[in-house]
């Protein structure tokens, strides 16, 4: 249970740090989606004044030579009013000439034939002139400045588009308000924030569903192991006195089926090497009984040989000693006898080298 709530937990603020992640990643992404608005606007802006500029040159090309130069100006200042604005005001085309007169300018209509060419924002940026100065360039320009919003009445950043339409001297422009480049982030991001607290919620709910099921799966598991590791526990207890084998059927996890079939098996081949080691040690027992036996008897008899040999190494020696006492009688008289021959012999060598007569040789043979 501990383990179950822990990891609920950790996915829990897993969660809650890809959000956040997300979120972070939403807000440093903001920049470039405030600069890639901008640029989509100023798109717009150089669209919508390009083609206003494009009817005053068809209009001023196809006029009439005899209508009064100034009633077609007042018609095409008309015209533009009626064509270009949004319903919030904003949208709209404003045309000054080089001097800074307002000719056109349907939200401050009270502004129209005022000279603007030297008003300066909050920051000090010379609006009109820098927009007459930026506009007849050869492909127009922008400026960005403080002015006032209609669908609030406060001031607002601005960045305007201007082109020039030399023949009459205008400047031709229209602008967007940066502060609504602000308010479509700010939408998205609450946008973005209400969408990943749904998900939290929504993904906090299914956890809470499934931490339920999991915490009454593992109750269930547990169970059921339980009682399964109850039944081998019982098995082995039996298993120790006698050969028991396990019930499949008491058994319901199908691991624990197939080790079961193991089990068995293992129990039947310990059965056998059980009977037959029995078998073996009545066979020896049996065995060892008549080899001790016929070591025994082999035993006596060594024995008896044992004795018999020593009988008769004393009656050899008994033999040799009585021999060689009966050996040596003899034996010293005939030593004796060749010693006197030797001492005969040499009286005779005596006498006949001293020329003695025979007879006298003969007596002292004698002696």
């Amino acid at each position: 249970m501990f383990i179950m709530t822990m990891m609920f937990v950790l996915i829990v603020v897993v969660v809650a740090m890809v959000f956040l992640g997300e979120y972070n990643t939403f807000d440093s992404k903001a920049e470039i989606i405030q600069k890639k608005h901008i640029e989509k606007q100023k798109e717009t802006i150089v669209f919508d004044t390009q083609r206003v500029l494009q009817f005053i040159t068809y209009m001023y090309t196809k006029r009439d030579v005899i209508q009064d130069e100034e009633v077609l100006k007042s018609q095409i200042l008309n015209a533009i009013e009626q064509l270009y604005g949004r319903q919030d005001g904003t949208g709209y085309i404003f045309i000054y000439d080089f001097k800074g007169v307002v000719l056109s300018d349907p939200v401050q209509r009270k502004n129209i034939g005022k000279n603007l060419y030297d008003i300066e924002d909050s920051n000090g940026v010379k609006v009109i002139e820098d927009l007459i100065s930026v506009s007849r360039k050869e492909k127009g320009g922008f400026v960005e400045y403080v002015w006032l919003k209609p669908t609030t009445g406060s001031l607002s950043p601005k960045v305007s588009y201007a082109q020039s339409f030399e023949p009459w001297g205008w400047m031709i422009g229209t602008g967007v308000y940066l502060d609504e480049i602000e308010k479509s982030i700010a939408k998205q991001r609450r946008a973005l924030k209400m969408k990943l607290n749904k998900y939290m919620i929504d993904i906090v709910f299914l956890l809470s569903i499934l931490f339920t099921f999991g915490v009454m799966g593992i109750i269930l598991v547990n169970n059921i192991l339980k009682r399964e590791i109850d039944t081998f526990t019982s098995f082995f207890q039996k298993a120790s006195t006698s050969h028991s084998l396990i019930d499949k059927k008491e058994i319901q996890l199908l691991e624990f089926k197939n080790m079961v079939s193991y089990i068995n098996t293992m129990v039947e081949i310990i059965r056998k090497r059980q009977e037959k080691l029995t078998e073996l040690n009545t066979t020896l027992e049996t065995k060892v009984e008549a080899k001790t036996k016929d070591l025994n008897e082999k035993n006596k008899l060594l024995t008896k040989e044992k004795n018999f040999s020593n009988s008769l190494v004393k009656a050899q020696d008994s033999f040799i000693k009585h021999s060689i006492h009966e050996i040596n009688t003899p034996l010293a008289v005939i030593m004796t006898h060749i010693d006197l021959f030797k001492m005969r012999r040499a009286k005779i060598d005596i006498c006949q080298r001293s020329k003695l007569p025979v007879r006298s040789l003969q007596t002292y043979m004698k002696i």
